[in-house]
């Protein structure tokens, strides 16, 4: 009869994977929490100024003999020959990017021509891209040609914030102080754009105009220093963990049975393997194993015997 065999191997196997699945999980495999701390670099303005003429040839047509004409800054806008000033300003900047927008406030009314010519220009925002391009965007309000020969000076056009003036700041790139809360760029070059050509009128898109220089102050958030707080040693008895619940961690009950299953299946492989080993030896000396061959060869041999005698 055969007898069954027992592989060591796949006892083995069996015995790991019983541990496996016993035995409560590391507490070094649990997910570590996220430590990472997203730097805010975002800065807000807190201040600054704007210097802008708009465009010198404008000016002195409105003031020339033809027009007639006149300017006048309201609304927190000032007039300095040869600039406009705007310093109420609010916004934001990202001095990594050096991206951002500020805003400012107040209004240049150009007349001329008995009131024909009625334009005026608000609220100038500086826009600051991360590809190094920059905009300088206007309320505008103002007569069309046709409505002022027409004579129909109710009829004024009024449009937020379009794209006026394309910044060159290749040319006049934006400069960032050693304290980093102080950011200006002078005597930046401007060409009117083609949305700023529809709103206006008068100039061709590229058109230069004036140069505007900007001083703005950056309030910026300070960068709070990473601590790491660790424990002062003690000579008291460290308590058991306890989990979320106050409860204490049971975890060391499931390694106790883990180690109990994996003691007994190693007894259990240890006498199978000695029981296999006794039973093979026995096996060896049992006179039934005998060859049946050398059996047969030893009755022939005693027949021949006899018949020759």
């Amino acid at each position: 009869m055969r007898r069954p065999s027992f592989s060591l191997a796949s006892t083995t196997a069996t015995l790991l994977t019983v541990i496996a699945l016993v035995a409560p999980a590391s507490p070094a495999s649990a997910a570590a929490p996220d430590s990472s701390v997203e730097s805010v670099t975002q800065c807000e303005i807190a201040g600054g100024d704007l210097t802008w003429g708009f465009k010198e040839s404008f000016r002195s047509y409105i003031s020339g003999t033809i027009a007639n004409g006149t300017w006048e800054a309201t609304d927190g806008a000032t007039y300095e020959t040869p600039s406009f000033g705007w310093s109420d300003v609010s916004g934001e900047f990202d001095p990594e990017t050096t991206s951002g927008a500020a805003e400012f406030s107040g209004a240049v009314h150009f007349t001329g021509h008995d009131g024909l010519l009625d334009t005026v220009i608000a609220n100038p925002t500086l826009v600051f891209a991360e590809d190094g391009t920059g905009t300088l965007l206007l309320d505008l309000s103002n007569l069309t040609m046709e409505d002022a020969l027409a004579g129909n000076t109710d009829n004024v056009q009024t449009i937020t914030q379009a794209s006026f003036v394309a910044l060159d700041l290749a040319a006049a790139p934006l400069q960032l102080g050693e304290d980093g809360t102080t950011l200006t760029a002078t005597a930046v070059p401007t060409t009117i754009t083609q949305e700023g050509f529809d709103a206006f009128g008068t100039y061709e898109t590229g058109t230069a105009f004036d140069p505007i220089s900007v001083t703005l102050t950056l309030d910026c958030p300070e960068e709070e220093a990473e601590v790491v707080a660790t424990a002062a040693p003690t000579d008291e008895p460290v308590a058991a963990p306890r989990t979320p619940g106050g409860a204490p961690d049971a975890s060391w009950i499931g390694w106790l049975v883990g180690i109990a299953l994996a003691a007994a299946l190693i007894a259990v492989v240890v006498w199978l393997v000695l029981r296999r080993r006794r039973v093979a030896a026995m096996g060896s000396a049992d006179p039934d194993s005998a060859d049946p061959g050398s059996v047969d060869s030893a009755s022939t041999d005693a027949d021949g015997e006899g018949s020759s005698r």
